[in-house]
């Protein structure tokens, strides 16, 4: 359990603090921010994974921290006051639906489309196409996680991009927006999660520049 202040609150973790600054602004003039925050990474723990294994104590507190300064920059116009909890919500509501449903409809898209002569390539990825359709039906893509793999055969950059936005908690892999070294030596813990409208436009553009990754 988490008890003690949640460090991505105050120390913004490994990202700049900017990217946290609605959550900061929040916690200075309300001071159960770090309570909330605490039993939010707590629900985090009891209820979600990340790349198939439990959150780290760590992991957590920066993900709810990062859910809740993205719900704060989002929050809708006209509503009440703001809390954590429900800023939380809207945060996990825009990274289910912009983040992890687009990228799975988007893929399924060029799955479609895509031409390969290879037979075991194409029978790879076409159950992966088909594993999506039912389970993005589902609205939960991730449960394709294994079947991901085919991705491998045609590129490793798009194959980590996709194993960090098609996710429970989907998150942007350095692959995705970092330099061209993390392009290069793939590594499952390069990530961040999402705390801001502009990784969501980077997931925009990473997911335009898909069909080229995958066909080139």
């Amino acid at each position: 359990m988490i008890t003690n202040r949640p460090r991505a609150l105050i120390g913004a973790g490994d990202q700049p603090a900017a990217n946290l600054s609605f959550i900061q602004a929040h916690a200075a003039s309300h001071a159960a921010s770090e309570e909330e925050v605490a039993y939010l990474a707590n629900t985090i723990v009891a209820g979600c994974s990340i790349q198939g294994r439990p959150f780290t104590v760590r992991e957590a507190s920066d993900c709810a921290a990062a859910l809740c300064n993205l719900g704060l920059e989002l929050w809708p116009s006209g509503w009440a006051d703001r809390d954590l909890i429900t800023a939380f919500q809207i945060g996990l509501t825009i990274v289910h639906r912009d983040v992890c449903m687009c990228a799975a409809k988007r893929l399924i898209e060029i799955l479609a489309a895509i031409g390969i002569s290879d037979r075991d390539i194409y029978l790879r990825l076409d159950e992966l196409r088909r594993r999506l359709i039912r389970h993005t039906a589902n609205r939960e893509p991730w449960h394709v996680s294994e079947t991901l793999d085919a991705i491998l055969t045609l590129d490793a950059t798009a194959w980590a991009g996709l194993i960090g936005l098609i996710a429970e908690c989907p998150v942007i892999h350095g692959a995705v927006s970092g330099s061209r070294q993390s392009r290069l030596r793939i590594n499952a813990t390069d990530f961040e999660f999402i705390s801001h409208s502009g990784q969501i436009e980077t997931v925009r553009e990473f997911l335009a520049a898909l069909p080229s990754l995958l066909t080139r």
